[in-house]
């Protein structure tokens, strides 16, 4: 039975709250201290390393990644110590939109030490992050996937965002051990603009004859989603007939020249739910394949997008149609609160 020793502190390096601190066996979990930063992306870059997945982020770029949100909150940014060093840290969310649902989109743990093993500091900081707010929670998700309302959209190595990665074997196993199941699994798919040829069929050809492309910039009109798109910027790319009449349209995204946290050759392209869910129309379809093709004047490297799904149906070989390869899979977690 774990115990809780619940104390408070003065922040050491920002007097912006009281720095919040719970004691599991060896661990110290407090909330986030704004001399953190260097040691919070360095186990950024451990965590990914250990799980095998690569990793190019800077300090300046994780920073405006996570901690220069404007809802950024220091008090759910949790941060676990043994023995005076830093090993982990995870952050926690809520939104106004849905208030009962408790969200974790990151978990992170670097090399173990001190006799803690990575799975006791997952274990920590996850039940740390549940522990205050389970009674005003009716569920609690780890992981995020393509909503990228969290801000974690395009920051590396998440890419368009697949929840917990497969490949984070130990966050998995802790998740499950906490009563977690996979509620939704993704698939990320990518395609490289060098290799893209432009596929042609019977449709596409009529819809060249016929049809024109139009990109512009796509307006974000809800407060929170526009501050996690604050790194992204996003666009609209429309496909109209003759009369300027508009068949169908895909939202994506471009790395915002300011910020430069998403990799600035790629491109991120969002997928409606029922595109995700019944395959995409022809003439969704060849619009894609024309952003794709139209990338490499931009100098754009990689195209990718997330599917919810178990990395089969309709919409999965239609991508591999236009030369959309597997990158990666995850998946998120989801656990019932029962009061």
């Amino acid at each position: 039975m774990v115990t809780f020793d619940v104390l408070t502190a003065k922040r050491l390096a920002a007097p912006l709250d009281l720095l919040t601190e719970t004691r599991i066996n060896a661990m110290l979990i407090r909330t986030f201290r704004n001399d953190d930063l260097l040691t919070l992306h360095r186990l950024w870059g451990e965590h990914w390393s250990i799980s095998g997945i690569p990793c190019q982020i800077s300090v300046r770029q994780f920073e405006q990644a996570i901690l220069s949100r404007l809802y950024f909150e220091p008090k759910d940014l949790l941060v676990a110590v043994v023995d005076g060093k830093t090993v982990g840290w995870c952050q926690r969310s809520r939104l106004t939109s849905n208030p009962q649902q408790l969200v974790i989109p990151s978990l992170v743990v670097g090399e173990a030490i001190g006799g803690v093993t990575r799975s006791e500091v997952f274990g920590g900081l996850l039940q740390s992050a549940m522990a205050d707010q389970e009674a005003n929670s009716s569920s609690v998700q780890l992981g995020v996937g393509d909503d990228w309302i969290h801000g974690y959209g395009g920051v590396d190595p998440l890419g368009p965002g697949v929840g917990v990665v497969d490949a984070d074997r130990e966050l998995s196993a802790v998740a499950e051990r906490f009563g977690f199941t996979p509620s939704s699994r993704f698939v990320w798919m990518e395609a490289a603009v060098s290799d893209f040829r432009f596929p042609m069929n019977r449709d596409f050809m009529q819809l060249r004859r016929i049809t024109q492309t139009r990109y512009s910039v796509a307006h974000v009109r809800e407060v929170r989603r526009s501050q996690a798109y604050s790194h992204l910027d996003p666009k609209r790319v429309a496909l109209f007939e003759g009369g300027g009449f508009e068949r169908c349209h895909l939202n994506f995204f471009l790395s915002d020249q300011h910020a430069e946290v998403m990799q600035p050759h790629r491109c991120l392209v969002l997928l409606d739910q029922k595109m995700q869910r019944d395959g995409m129309s022809s003439d969704a379809l060849y619009l894609l394949a024309c952003l794709v093709r139209d990338a490499a004047s931009h100098q754009l490297h990689f195209v990718d997008l997330t599917i919810q799904c178990d990395g089969e149906g309709l919409v999965i070989d239609q991508l591999r149609s236009l030369q959309f390869d597997q990158t990666r899979t995850g998946a998120v977690w989801s656990k019932v609160v029962v009061s």
